[in-house]
């Protein structure tokens, strides 16, 4: 499976989630790498992104944003500073 489809999967456990609003995305990395692991936690952390590649899983499934400004990163990534 796919990150992209792994996401998928998830947004779709909740039928009533409106995808225009929502910011649940692979929001880095490449979406068509296949998932080798999942760590899910409730704040991504730098020590807990690193913890979780240290134990080689390469999608992190995080309750709280990634970056305070979510709605906005499209376009820092597009244009960076």
């Amino acid at each position: 499976m796919t990150a992209l489809e792994l996401c998928s999967k998830l947004n779709a456990l909740w039928p009533e989630l409106d995808m225009t609003r929502t910011v649940d995305r692979v929001i880095a990395g490449d979406p068509n790498q296949d998932v080798n692991g999942v760590a899910v936690c409730w704040m991504p952390y730098s020590s807990t992104l690193r913890e979780a590649a240290s134990l080689g899983v390469n999608t992190v499934v995080a309750h709280e944003p990634t970056f305070f400004d979510h709605w906005e990163l499209k376009k820092e990534v597009q244009h960076p500073r």
